[in-house]
């Protein structure tokens, strides 16, 4: 999966949960976790975690990896 918004985390994390047991490589265009790009724009938090999709730990938890900085 590519990117760092609410599709691609939702879709790593669905696949996870609907039993997929293959590898998970979640290319993110930045160094940051990913974010709700929606909140980010409605919010006045300027703290990280109050647009974070999920945390890290719960990616590695799933065994989902997450490739920061990165392009395809």
């Amino acid at each position: 999966m590519i990117g760092n918004g609410a599709a691609g985390a939702a879709c790593v994390e669905t696949l996870r949960r609907n039993g997929f047991k293959g590898r998970i490589i979640f290319m993110l265009g930045s160094s940051d976790a990913p974010y709700d790009r929606n909140m980010l724009n409605r919010t006045l938090s300027s703290e990280p975690d109050a647009f974070t999709m999920r945390s890290e730990q719960f990616y590695a938890e799933y065994g989902i990896e997450l490739m920061k900085n990165s392009t395809a």
